[in-house]
């Protein structure tokens, strides 16, 4: 049971979220995340995904934006994807929320600006999105018995894996399915793909999941790259104009 409502939870955290050689121990961190997620009609004999979705089935279910991270602040530029008779016809940007993860709060302007209008505002825990509560978190339910942690190197780049085993052969092969990536030299990372498994392994990034969906064959691939680099000087206004918004809460 406990599994069973595990699994669940993974697949659908995944679309509440809709990603150096140096070791970022340290708690400022400021650059990009690109976030990605698209999905692949199967996996290979070592469980990496092959055949990307493609034409409008794999762009309604694939996705890919930027967004900008200065200390525990983050800004998410939204973007819809607008499909008629199931063609994609386009996208547009629709909205800029901008995050206060240490306090889990966010606010929604209108607009790139210092003096934004206010749309609306509340806290994370409500809305899903990039929360640390753990109802919306992917490995919430999952026991730490089934996790099995492997270290490797994956193009130059040393990773830890977290899979999963079960002595039910009748689950196996699904769950043999879902995988995690965790960037061992980034500590205390503010952004998560799951804070309950960053917790378990000292709070290392996890960066990267890999979803098997109901029908036991296609894979859904999630990833938050993060790239150091220092914001410009707009964009670092931006975001202690917008911090100082949060003393109307």
């Amino acid at each position: 049971m406990k599994l069973s409502f595990g699994i669940t939870t993974l697949l659908f955290s995944l679309f509440a979220i809709l990603f150096t050689a140096c070791n970022f121990s340290h708690t400022k961190f400021e650059g990009q995340i690109h976030i990605a997620s698209q999905m692949f009609e199967n996996i290979d004999q070592a469980a990496n995904p092959i055949h990307p979705l493609q034409g409008d089935d794999g762009e309604y279910f694939s996705g890919s934006r930027t967004l900008y991270l200065y200390d525990s602040f983050l800004l998410d530029i939204l973007v819809n994807k607008n499909f008629k008779d199931g063609k994609y016809m386009g996208s547009d940007t629709s909205t800029y929320i901008f995050y206060d993860l240490g306090r889990q709060r966010f606010i929604e302007f209108d607009k790139l600006s210092v003096n934004a209008r206010i749309v609306k505002q509340g806290f994370m825990e409500k809305d899903g999105s990039f929360s640390k509560a753990a109802n919306v978190d992917p490995m919430n339910g999952i026991s730490d018995s089934i996790l099995r942690f492997t270290d490797t190197v994956i193009n130059d780049r040393k990773i830890t894996l977290a899979r999963f085993s079960m002595q039910d052969t009748a689950f196996q092969d699904y769950v043999s399915r879902a995988r995690f990536f965790i960037d061992p030299e980034i500590i205390n990372f503010p952004l998560q793909i799951s804070y309950i498994l960053s917790k378990r392994v000292n709070h290392l990034f996890v960066y990267k999941m890999q979803l098997p969906m109901p029908d036991g064959k296609a894979v859904m691939v999630t990833e938050f790259r993060y790239k150091p680099a220092k914001l410009d000087d707009t964009m670092i206004s931006i975001f202690k104009g917008w911090e100082k918004r949060f003393a109307d809460f």
